[in-house]
């Protein structure tokens, strides 16, 4: 009942109460939907209007039922400025004193949120800048413009299919395009893939001619994740071409031949304690909320997880842990880094 009233309640208030993404008090998306319902119950002949809202609010209830994310409201943003555009021109023919009252809501509207389109990362900047570089030299005024992208694309054959790892920014590429991160997709499953190589029979089961990703920025949303893609990258290094941050290697015809990383070594992980574990059983998503994540327990223990060392695969330390000077020779002779972010490192064996 208590989910039912705030559904019912977010239905009206959706566009004038803050909830996720605008931090506002103010009418913005949606508002005028909103304020032009009541004038439904004046227009004559508006049968046809009474179903485009009912379709609209519809629409409305679903998404306040579910996931309050603002951006989900676009999908059906389009049902919901036909039916007020509709609403407000049947209004314009009912005189002076509607015109009035139309002209007042669409002026509520612009004055509210007139910002919103110079809000958010500074695109419209960036797209002033992109059109203002054409003055006088128009032909070149993608030359540089995601250049790396661009380049990218035009190295690889038109039949190409490129698999983004962990990374959805994708524009200027112009080819075939999978991506790999949970949440954007579910056909690439790494929970199914413990090995380097199931992760190679899987993207050529999907076609995927070409990987590409952008090192060191984001690890993967579980450690199973981060250690089996990067054991698979490392195969292909001495052929992974650079387009400024993206690293691109491309898959060969036969699967590749190498030790399977199966147990790996974590100290100060969040969640994990300290301890070698199979890499299998570190398949959390860390994405989930706190209470629906499990997290396995370590196969062997230590007083010293460094005596453990010798039977470990792969190494994965987080950024709180320091580690002596002997440890740090021992980690270097036998393993080395093959990805370092802000809250961890990941070391294969050598």
């Amino acid at each position: 009942l208590e989910r039912v009233l705030a559904t019912l309640k977010m239905v009206v208030t959706f566009s004038f109460v803050p909830h996720y993404w605008f931090e506002h008090d103010r009418p913005r998306t949606g508002s005028l939907f909103t304020l032009a319902l009541p004038l439904l119950f004046f227009l004559p002949r508006s049968r046809r209007l009474w179903l485009g809202a009912g379709v609209g609010l519809g629409a409305l209830v679903c998404w306040a039922a579910t996931y309050w994310v603002d951006r989900n409201l676009q999908t059906f943003t389009p049902v919901l400025i036909a039916v007020t555009a509709a609403i407000l021109a049947r209004a314009w023919t009912m005189g002076v004193l509607a015109r009035a009252g139309v002209l007042l809501l669409v002026a509520l509207q612009l004055v509210s949120s007139g910002d919103v389109i110079f809000a958010g990362s500074g695109r419209v900047t960036d797209a002033m800048s992109l059109i203002q570089s054409g003055a006088g030299n128009a032909k070149n005024r993608f030359t540089r413009y995601r250049s790396e992208y661009v380049a990218l694309g035009a190295s690889l054959p038109k039949d190409a299919t490129i698999m983004f790892h962990n990374w959805h920014l994708t524009l200027g590429v112009d080819r075939r395009v999978l991506h790999d991160a949970i949440g954007f997709q579910g056909i690439i499953d790494y929970r199914k893939l413990d090995t380097p190589q199931a992760l190679y029979h899987r993207l050529k089961e999907l076609g995927v001619t070409h990987v590409a990703q952008v090192p060191n920025v984001d690890p993967g949303l579980s450690r199973k994740e981060e250690i089996v893609f990067q054991a698979f990258a490392d195969l292909y290094r001495d052929t992974t071409r650079s387009f400024g941050g993206l690293r691109v290697f491309e898959l060969p015809a036969t699967p590749p031949v190498a030790r399977e990383p199966t147990r790996a070594l974590v100290l100060g992980l969040r969640g994990y304690a300290n301890g070698l574990y199979p890499v299998r059983s570190l398949a959390t998503c860390e994405l989930l909320p706190p209470a629906k994540q499990r997290f396995a327990a370590p196969d062997a223990e230590s007083d010293s997880p460094f005596d453990l060392l010798d039977n470990a695969d792969a190494v994965l330390i987080g950024s709180s842990v320091q580690l002596d000077a002997d440890d740090s020779v021992q980690l270097d002779r036998d393993f080395r880094v093959v990805a370092a972010y802000s809250a961890l490192k990941l070391w294969l064996r050598r």
